[in-house]
């Protein structure tokens, strides 16, 4: 999944189609210029430091009646492939995002062949699978200690909440803060990137821990608007509200436009 195949896709396409319809029933032209695509996608993947791979035009004519020309994926250094996955994963010159989107991309033209393939090929992807987390058996193992280990401390971040709820005025207005709502949320997600880490699933882990920040920050928020907004207000038993219905920002993918002024 990590190799660049939205790459080799794009070149297969340029070389079996472009070049041609370009020049239609002309295999001298279609070789020479399928030998200039050639250089130029080389070029590109040396500067995008893909120098693990390399792609060729092949002439066949000479074991041929007519002109004729395959393709092929050569000269794939495996050291230097293994080399530029250790690098990419641990380097802080790519952002986040970029990997991401790189990893997509190697990832969804495989997916559509599959995606087409009989039971055989499922097998033979299911074999991969395995031998992929055999290799990466340590990472998931640190993943696991570093999940088991937020686990426990939610649950001490649930008791002080709890403990901070009882001693302060938040008891008076009916509610409990939101990160502390939030606390039951987040740990299913904490353990659904477990399973996903566990099934060899890396990019969905990074979906499910966008959303886990995403929504702890907007509990946050939350709190401390309502702090800001509650707090200042002095009520008497009389006017406490019987019951505080859901804040917004409790919500933040159903919540309607609200204004801040």
């Amino acid at each position: 999944m990590d190799f660049p195949n939205h790459l080799v896709n794009a070149f297969f396409s340029k070389i079996l189609h472009e070049v041609p319809d370009a020049y239609p029933n002309d295999p001298e032209n279609q070789y020479k210029t399928a030998l200039e695509v050639t250089e130029r996608y080389n070029e590109a993947l040396d500067e995008m430091g893909l120098d693990f791979l390399q792609l060729r035009v092949v002439d066949r004519s000479s074991s041929r009646p007519h002109p004729y020309y395959g393709l092929q994926i050569h000269g794939l250094d495996s050291s230097k492939f293994d080399a530029f996955l250790d690098s990419f994963a641990e380097t802080d010159e790519t952002t986040l995002e970029e990997k991401y989107h790189y990893l997509h991309g190697s990832k969804y033209p495989v997916s559509e062949v599959a995606s087409k393939s009989q039971s055989d090929s499922i097998a033979s992807r299911k074999q991969v699978q395995e031998a992929v987390k055999a290799r990466v058996e340590s990472e998931k193992d640190s993943i696991t200690k570093t999940t088991e280990t937020l686990l426990s401390r939610i649950d001490e971040w649930r008791d002080e909440l709890q403990t901070y709820w009882r001693r302060t005025t938040w008891q008076r207005f009916n509610t409990f803060p939101a990160v502390h709502l939030y606390l039951l949320e987040m740990e299913s997600i904490i353990t659904n990137i477990d399973v996903l880490a566990d099934r060899g699933s890396i990019p969905p882990c990074y979906r499910e821990l966008r959303k886990l920040l995403e929504n702890l920050s907007w509990s946050v928020f939350d709190d401390l608007l309502f702090i800001n907004a509650e707090y200042a207000t002095i009520y008497d038993d009389s006017s406490v509200p019987p019951h505080t219905p859901p804040r917004p920002f409790s919500v933040p993918h159903k919540a309607s436009p609200v204004s801040l002024t």
